[in-house]
Formats: C-alpha cells, sequence, structure tokens
C-alpha cells in the first residue's frame, strides 16, 4: 500500500513539474511575441532579427525588414510590408511571399525555433497597412491580459468578446510531432473576430517551412463601413 502510495505521489510530482515547464515555456514565447509587436509598432526594425535569435540568414546573406512608403501605398490603394533577402552585394532575392524565402534561413530545430519562424511567417499582418489592406491587420493575443482596442459600438457585443477571453486559453501553444511543431496562437481582426489559428511548422534536414493548419473561430465579428 505504501508503495502504491508513493509510486501516485511520484506520478503527480512528474505531472506537476511537466505542467509548470510548459507553461512557464508558454511565458517566454508570449513574452517573445509581445515584445516583437512593440518593435513593430515602434519601427525599430533593426531589432527584430536581434529578438529572433533561432533564426539566423544563410552566409553570404542579407535580411531586412522593408517598411512600404505611405504615400506611394496610397496611390496605389493599398501595400503590405515586406520581409527581404538580399545578397551580399545587395541583388534582392526574394520576399516572406515568395515560396523559396525559407530556404535562405536557418531555424533551430526546437520550440523556440519553431515559435519565432512562426512569428516571422505572420509578422506582415502587423506592419504597417494601408488603405484596403488595412482589413488584413492583425492584433495577436498572447496573454489574457492582452488588450485589444474593441470597435464593436454595442454592450453586448463586447460583453460577448470579454466572455470569449475568459473562457479560452489565449496563450500560446507549441506541440512537437516528430520534426514538425504544431503553433496554436490567437488574433484579433475586424474582418473576422477573436481567431485562434494553427500552422505546423516543417523541419525536413536543413530546410524548414510554415504552412497554415486550421483555424477556430472564438468571438466572431465583422466591421461594416457605410
Amino acid at each position: 500500500m505504501k508503495r502504491l502510495v508513493f509510486l501516485m505521489l511520484f506520478v503527480f510530482g512528474l505531472t506537476c513539474c511537466f505542467y509548470a515547464q510548459s507553461k512557464n515555456q508558454c511565458k517566454k514565447e508570449a513574452k517573445i511575441g509581445e515584445k516583437l509587436v512593440e518593435l513593430v509598432k515602434a519601427k525599430e526594425y533593426e531589432k527584430v532579427f536581434c529578438l529572433l535569435d533561432k533564426v539566423k540568414v544563410k552566409e553570404g546573406y542579407k535580411i531586412k525588414i522593408e517598411p512600404y512608403d505611405a504615400e506611394e501605398a496610397v496611390m496605389t490603394k493599398g501595400a503590405v510590408n515586406y520581409i527581404c533577402i538580399y545578397d551580399k552585394e545587395g541583388k534582392l532575392l526574394t520576399t516572406n511571399f515568395k515560396e523559396d524565402f525559407w530556404s535562405y534561413l536557418q531555424v533551430e530545430k526546437s520550440k523556440m525555433g519553431a515559435w519565432q519562424a512562426y512569428l516571422i511567417n505572420q509578422m506582415w499582418q502587423y506592419l504597417p497597412l494601408y488603405w484596403q489592406t488595412n482589413f488584413l491587420h492583425r492584433e495577436y493575443v498572447y496573454t489574457q491580459s492582452s488588450k485589444i482596442e474593441f470597435v464593436g459600438n454595442l454592450d453586448d457585443e463586447k460583453e460577448a468578446f470579454n466572455s470569449a477571453m475568459s473562457a479560452n486559453d489565449v496563450t500560446p501553444n507549441i506541440v512537437r510531432n516528430g520534426d514538425n511543431f504544431i503553433i496554436s496562437a490567437c488574433y484579433w481582426t475586424i474582418s473576422g473576430g477573436l481567431i485562434r489559428e494553427k500552422y505546423i511548422v516543417c523541419f525536413e534536414g536543413d530546410s524548414v517551412n510554415v504552412k497554415y493548419f486550421d483555424y477556430e473561430v472564438l468571438f466572431s465579428y465583422e466591421l461594416y463601413i457605410e
């Protein structure tokens, strides 16, 4: 009987330890996500890839965030920013919207490496957007206390949104399955509401790929402009 009690206590202790480590990891990921948003909002783009230290551009290449000129964006009725890869002579080779983008980057095969690859993949959606592309803007939600600028006018909509935030764990989650990592994270958009999206970060040898997997609507919202 004593052995059984000891075994149960031992298993319980391991479970608690694993849960605590998992929560601490989520906190680290959330902090990096929040810091990245701060840097982007402050337009301190040169600090982004110092923060995302598990992702490196391969030798002989340079990576740079290219902010779109606001006046030019208005003239073209919308624009998005690019994350660009250059060779050592300064020739533009590719951007984050092209399939070969990840072939120029090295990503650490770890939960944090996969998380940072996901952040880079999604970053364009909270870089400065203009004109119609503002409807693509996202505010990523990394903690229960994240502040969202809710533009709804009806009290029942705000109440429903607050209930959705309280009822759901919106902190990032990363699950490893062999050489793949499943990323789950939440964001707010005026053209959809509070969404939990899932991506798979796939490692094959030295290459990595970030693929869309699934999404779940936690609170549906659509801003209508008359």
